[in-house]
């Protein structure tokens, strides 16, 4: 820039522009250079101290939203293009380009070459736009040069064929928008597209979590957004020291054009005991990884996945991660003795996705993703890609943002990026920028078809996705328009939808005033074209950016779990700091609209699933664009019977945090009163990994639940909760102890049959096997009708009765998880103690002691059964001379034996004992089982028994048995 004089202020260059270039930019602007004002700026000697005065006409600024305001500019008229004698288009554009440059900077042009890397500044293509647009006889957008950035293709973008005139177009144009309702409503002209997506396709969110400015998880995610909340504050002297770097006004090198950020609560707080990682490790770990760790936990969780029940899975892991700010500030402070190994696992990007895998012991795929702003979509696009192609079942896709080190903030203010006053002003014509921040989110996918056959609970569907990269656009960071129609274009067509569809859009949206034109204009051009949309339903845009900053290689993730939120809840957030719009866009040519305000997301009138595109575009040239769906309306499982309580399980690592959970859980019960008891009990109990620290509640109502939390933590003891700690990480030795005879009675197991699938499905299943040995069907011996009688008590039913209960009872504890080390059974307890150790089958066991209790039935039932509370010393003194009719059946104890024998004998011990002061209690039996009584059945038994396939137990094997059965086992070896 020259002097300021009044002479130098209005010299123009030979194309007629001013020769200033800062002039000239407001005059293309359709500003007015009025006057020298003398000694406006003293401090400026080089200028004489010499300020400009510089005169808008803001009236004339105000966009126009109405139909008459697109007849009159948004349909520019292509006039007839006249050549020179001889000139061809190349040479038009070539000749442009030299009036800008100069001939001296020629010597850079090439047909091919993008504008800025032969040296066009923003200025330059300011300027060039206007010559162009003089040539050409019509006015170019001003996002035209990202869109066409080289010389060639602005060539074939003015070679298009003009044979519609001016007054057609704009003719089309205004018909198409006042019949757009019509073909909304019926058919349209949409192409089917080549590419549809299949049940098959179809992605699955099934669980989500998040940490972002001002919300540390996905309810106060949603509260921030519901209610317009601003997340932007200082930057706090956690990260740097702003006083230091902020400078205000004109910036100077090494300083911070803003004071502003997004920035996390507590990032610093981590427990690495829990995540398994050394206390010198730790030091090394970037928190972004630590941050990875504790949100995906967190997505598993709200998945209702036990995070332990993954291990060994093919589950995929897809990180998106840019900055490496932890790693700068250990070079600053570290000497060359400090480095360590643990210094190249922690502030690797690659680690960050695999120290996931690592951890929870997964097995597919781990990838870190690096295309810097659209680096969580990106990976939102492989895992679900990943999912299709089998590569694994369940996938974890992130992204990850802190700052912690000024470097970048440095870099990205001199490149002109930040707003000086921290605020995203999407699409607003005051953006200036935009204002960085930190985040992470998680969302856990899968295949929609094995969700919805695993009854996991389904937030959104990924439709379709896409990614493809802006090329050789017009400079290695400027933003593509062309590039992002096309990826929104597959991305919808990979779906199988069309852009009538679409009725949300969530913006990258970052708030800078070239950035925010580009954007809009590729969402005309797709979601725009004529009779998409009318006026009365047109396409609503918006960005969480205006809410939290952008988050960088988070801010893909943190759009899609907003717009996830917004379809379960049935509103647009508010779209911040809009007050009018950018004089570059026109959103009257979608036609669309920005709720500033927020606004209900209404259903189709159609009832077709509502449908939104989420863009993220990276700096690196990378793009990406996804189409989700709402859930479908699943109905929900329900059980033939409700429960009549339910058991709350709640465990962690130490005390205090087994309380600070206990105090979650009440919050959470205390938001939704209507909130399924049921499904809380048992998600905690089949979706949580169990710690060492343990409560249990049992409640009937929710109420009644949170009454017994409450209690709990003010001190007070209670019969239905108990708590206590697991004292081995070893798994408990468990052993199973069936019973035998005179426990059984009629309707055992109802409730568990009416409520348990598995307890129901074993009880008819050996219903089925015993109709081949029982004239009374199982289920009417157990669960008679009202004024009918049962067989129980006969012991050729109670025996087969015994077993199908005891045998569905370790079939149900075993599909709990709880497996026992030991089984032990007196009596027919001996008998369902083998099957379940696997020694016979179960169609084996029901025939063996379905045999039993006939041959037994047909018995004299002349005997007696007497429990007595004496030692086995002092009974078998007195029975010595009766043992051909009397024997010890039973030893419970040291001083519980059951005899067993002949009536008349049986009474005569009996007094015996007695006499000796011991007490004795009759048994309700009908035959004297386990004494020489039943000798005469047991030719007939082994014959049955000798049709047994008996396994050999392996090594290691559990079963503890006697009696009959040691016997046949021995045989078998």
């Amino acid at each position: 820039m020259g002097v300021v004089t009044e002479e130098y202020i209005h010299q123009r260059k030979d194309s007629g522009q001013l020769l200033d270039p800062i002039l000239r930019f407001h005059e293309e602007g359709k500003a007015k250079i009025r006057a020298i004002i003398q000694n406006y700026r003293p401090e400026d000697r080089d200028n004489l101290g010499n300020g400009i005065l510089i005169e808008y006409d803001i009236h004339s600024r105000q966009p126009k939203h109405s139909l008459a305001a697109v007849r009159e500019e948004s349909w520019r008229v292509r006039k007839p293009l006249e050549l020179r004698e001889n000139e061809t288009l190349d040479e038009l554009v070539k000749d442009c380009i030299r009036l800008v440059i100069g001939d001296e900077r020629m010597a850079a042009f090439a047909p091919k070459r993008p504008l800025m890397e032969m040296g066009l500044d923003s200025l330059d293509l300011l300027e060039l736009k206007t010559i162009l647009s003089q040539r050409l006889g019509w006015e170019l957008e001003p996002t035209f040069f990202f869109q066409y950035s080289t010389p060639e293709a602005i060539a074939r973008y003015v070679d298009k064929p003009m044979s519609t005139t001016g007054t057609n177009i704009i003719e089309k144009s205004v018909s198409a928008i006042g019949s757009a309702a019509k073909k909304v409503e019926g058919k349209h002209s949409y192409e089917p597209p080549e590419v549809t997506a299949s049940d098959e396709d179809i992605v699955a969110i099934i669980g989500m979590a998040c940490r972002f400015p001002g919300a540390n998880n996905i309810e106060e995610y949603w509260s921030l957004l519901h209610s317009g909340i601003d997340a932007i504050s200082e930057v706090p002297p956690t990260r740097w020291d702003i006083k230091q770097y902020y400078k205000s006004g004109q910036l100077q090198p090494g300083t911070i054009s803003t004071k502003y950020g997004g920035f996390l609560e507590q990032f610093d707080q981590f427990d690495p005991n829990f995540f398994r990682i050394a206390p010198r490790e730790v030091t090394h770990t970037d928190p972004q990884q630590r941050i990875l760790l504790e949100t995906c936990w967190s997505a598993l969780e709200n998945a209702g996945i036990n995070p332990e029940t993954l291990a060994g899975t093919q589950t995929g892991v897809f990180v998106g991660i840019f900055s490496h700010d932890y790693e700068l500030l250990q070079v600053k402070q570290y000497d060359p003795q400090d480095y360590e190994a643990y210094f190249a696992t922690g502030n690797s990007a690659s680690i960050a996705a695999g120290r996931l895998s690592y951890f929870f012991g997964f097995t597919g795929p781990a990838l870190s993703v690096d295309t810097a702003c659209s680096s969580s979509l990106v990976a939102v696009h492989l895992a679900s890609q990943s999912l299709r192609n089998g590569e694994c079942n369940i996938a974890l896709a992130s992204g990850v943002n802190l700052l912690l080190s000024p470097e970048l903030s440095i870099t990205f203010s001199s490149a002109g990026m930040l707003s000086p006053d921290g605020r995203c002003k999407t699409f607003d014509a005051s953006a200036n920028g935009y204002v960085r921040s930190e985040g992470c989110g998680v969302v856990v996918l899968k295949r929609l078809s094995q969700a919805i056959a695993d009854n996991d609970n389904i937030l959104a569907l990924i439709r379709g996705c896409a990614i493809n990269q802006d090329g050789a656009s017009n400079g290695l960071t400027a933003p593509n328009g062309l590039s992002q129609e096309a990826v929104i274009r597959k991305a919808l067509s990979v779906a199988g939808v069309s852009p009538s569809e679409i009725s949300y859009v969530e913006a990258h949206g970052t708030g800078t005033s070239l950035g925010d034109p580009v954007e809009v204009k590729a969402l005309e051009v797709v979601y725009g074209q004529e009779g998409w949309r009318s006026p009365e339903q047109p396409l609503i845009i918006g960005s969480v950016k205006t809410n939290i900053g952008h988050t960088e290689a988070a801010a893909g993730i943190a759009g899609l779990i907003k717009v996830v939120l917004s379809m379960q809840n049935n509103f647009i957030p508010p779209h911040l700091h809009f007050k009018e719009v950018n004089p570059h866009i026109t959103i009257d040519r979608i036609p669309a609209i920005i709720p500033a305000s927020g606004m209900e997301w209404q259903k189709s009138a159609s009832g077709l699933p509502r449908l939104a595109g989420i863009s993220s575009f990276g700096f690196s040239g990378t793009n990406a664009h996804v189409i989700l769906q709402e859930a479908p309306v699943l109905a929900p499982a329900a059980a033939k019977v409700e429960r009549s309580c339910h058991v709350l399980t709640i465990s962690a690592k130490t005390e205090k945090a087994l309380l600070e959970l206990l105090q979650a859980y009440q919050a959470y019960l205390e938001l939704d009163s209507e909130i399924s008891l049921a499904d809380v009990c048992f998600t905690t109990n089949a979706g949580r990994t169990h710690f060492e620290y343990r409560l249990a509640v049992v409640a009937e109502s929710n109420q009644q639940l949170r009454d017994e939390l409450s209690a709990f933590a003010t001190g007070k003891e209670t019969v239905r909760l108990v708590s206590g700690q697991q004292n081995s990480n070893k798994p408990p030795k468990i052993a199973f102890l069936f019973t035998g005879q005179g426990s059984q009675s009629i309707g055992m197991g109802r409730q568990l049959y009416e409520l348990s699938p598995t307890f129901r499905q074993t009880i008819d299943r050996c219903d089925l096997i015993l109709r081949s040995y029982l004239d009374e069907p199982l289920l009417n011996v157990l669960y008679p009708e009202p004024g009918k009688t049962s067989p129980i008590n006969e012991t050729a039913y109670t025996q087969p009765a015994l077993f199908a209960l005891e045998y569905a009872l370790a079939q149900l504890w075993q599909s709990w998880g709880i497996k026992p080390t030991v089984v032990m059974g007196h009596s027919v307890g001996e008998y369902v103690a083998a099957c379940v150790a696997g020694v016979f089958s179960l169609e084996d066991g029901l025939m063996l002691i379905a045999a039993r209790g006939r041959l037994m039935q047909a018995l004299p039932q002349d005997g007696e059964m007497v429990a007595l509370l004496a030692s086995e010393h002092q009974v078998a003194p007195v029975i010595q001379p009766y043992l051909q009719e009397v024997a010890i059946a039973a030893i419970n104890g040291p001083q519980s034996v059951v005899i067993s024998g002949k009536r008349q004998t049986i009474r005569l011990v009996v007094a015996q004992l007695e006499a000796m002061g011991i007490k004795t209690t009759p048994l309700q039996v009908s035959h004297a089982f386990h004494s020489p009584l039943i000798e005469p059945m047991l030719e007939e038994f082994a014959r049955v028994a000798s049709k047994l396939t008996l396994r050999r137990l392996k090594d290691g094997g559990f079963f503890v048995h006697r009696a009959i059965l040691l016997r046949l086992v021995a045989k078998s070896a």
